[in-house]
């Protein structure tokens, strides 16, 4: 996305924004895990938006802000997630005959 000093071009939005398809972070143990993006989700009353990682190697999730920042507060991210596999549930079941 490109922007005009930080601030988004006319026409465009702050949820708009590009996000890679990995990234890789260190556990609290030292530990370096690579998180796979599973998905973005938008929060309708405080239009935020929040992007779910995923470690598929050890089922562990991994929530971000709009602007990249991890969400430290765990009761947060887990709600967030949460959301994400239940819309996700749901889609699927919208798609299955």
């Amino acid at each position: 996305m490109a922007t005009n000093n930080g601030e988004p071009q006319s026409g465009e939005t702050s949820a708009e924004f590009e996000l890679p398809e990995s990234m890789t972070a260190e556990t609290e143990d030292g530990r370096t895990v690579t998180f796979k993006l599973v998905g973005v989700l938008s929060d309708e009353e405080t239009s935020e938006t929040f992007a779910i990682w995923e470690n598929p190697d050890d089922e562990e999730f991994l929530v971000t802000d709009g602007l990249g920042n991890v969400i430290e507060d765990r009761e947060l991210a887990s709600d967030i997630v949460d959301d994400f596999l239940e819309q996700a549930e749901e889609a699927a079941g919208e798609v299955d005959p």
